[in-house]
């Protein structure tokens, strides 16, 4: 099963492009399981947008070549949700399984890039640091 700080190839249909498999990193698993998406550029718009290109977390290829061959950027402007029956369906099939933990400086950096951030609803910021801050003290433990 996923959990928070997971990162992980899912199959996503609702993009604004064509569905694809999308890197992603689970930030909330209550009440749906939900995932901010990693991509190897930013876009035009964002980078253009400094309100948005600050909610861009840089992801190192260096503590995570588990799954990425070039550092990445999380974009913690857009969130997506699956229903835990879709995620474990997909887990479970080949290409697309848990490839392993984001690091702790990653996990803090999305805490900062969500805590406050306008493009988000206060109540899926809630969710998401109520899931990750707990991770961060159980690391420091």
């Amino acid at each position: 099963m996923v959990y928070p700080g997971s990162i992980q190839v899912l199959y996503f249909d609702d993009l604004y492009g064509p569905p694809q498999d999308k890197i992603c990193v689970t930030v909330c698993i209550d009440p749906k399981i939900w995932f901010f998406l990693i991509s190897k550029k930013i876009s035009k718009f964002k980078r253009e947008r400094p309100e948005l290109l600050e909610r861009q977390v840089l992801i190192d290829s260096a503590n995570h070549g588990f799954v990425l061959n070039q550092d990445s950027y999380i974009n913690c402007t857009e969130i997506y949700a699956k229903n835990q029956e879709e995620v474990e369906r997909q887990i479970n099939s080949p290409n697309r399984n848990i490839r392993g933990n984001a690091s702790t400086e990653i996990i803090q950096k999305i805490i900062t890039a969500v805590n406050g951030n306008p493009e988000l609803p206060r109540k899926h910021q809630v969710w998401i640091l109520d899931s990750l801050n707990p991770l961060i003290e159980y690391r420091a433990s």
